[in-house]
């Protein structure tokens, strides 16, 4: 029987969705299963993943997408410079995806790119159906 592959949906407000999505990275690189994590909101920041990741490849690797985190803080960015980047990290999923070179792909906060309608919720379920079979996605 072949593997169709999981999709794990990780939701609620606050932290820990991103510690839950670690959780199944660090277990599976255990495993030597390669693993993608691609991050659509915090890519313009420097923060401690992008440096505990290294540690993990080359079974993991971090892609940082995002232009940080959307109308807080300091963000000064236009909202269609947003949405551009969103709609990037929706085409580097679906080519990591497709790719045949992971066993999991993490998609961290695509949920919230969703809530502040920078993409669609069909965008997401487009990534869940055209999954390929064997890859495990998290969102």
């Amino acid at each position: 029987m072949e593997n169709d592959g999981l999709t794990i949906v990780y939701t609620g407000k606050g932290k820990g969705k991103t510690t839950a999505a670690w959780g199944i990275a660090l277990r599976e690189t255990g495993y030597e299963k390669k693993t993608c994590m691609i991050q659509f909101i915090k890519g313009s920041w420097h923060y401690g993943e992008m440096d505990s990741s290294k540690r993990l490849e080359p079974e993991f690797e971090m892609v940082a997408v995002g232009k940080g985190f959307v109308g807080i803080i300091d963000d000064k960015s236009p909202k269609e410079d947003h949405e551009k980047v969103a709609k990037e990290a929706i085409r580097i999923s679906n080519e990591k995806i497709q790719s045949g070179n992971y066993d999991i792909v993490i998609l961290d906060e695509i949920n919230y790119e969703v809530n502040l309608n920078l993409i669609s919720i069909e965008d997401v379920l487009n990534i869940i159906k055209s999954k390929t079979k064997g890859v495990d996605l998290v969102l």
